[in-house]
């Protein structure tokens, strides 16, 4: 995974719920990471994998 387009970001604010945390980004990029289960079973997911 390729995270080269998080380098020198500027964090704006981060929010957390009970399986997400978001960090929004001051060019106003969002940036979620969830836990979650596929088929019983725990896993991290990225959104965006990379921007658009």
């Amino acid at each position: 995974m390729d995270w080269a387009w998080l380098r020198e970001k500027r964090i704006a604010r981060v929010t957390n719920g009970l399986d997400d945390l978001v960090v929004e980004f001051a060019d106003g990029t969002t940036f979620t990471v969830r836990a979650l289960l596929w088929e019983g079973k725990p896993f991290l997911s990225f959104a965006p994998l990379r921007p658009e």
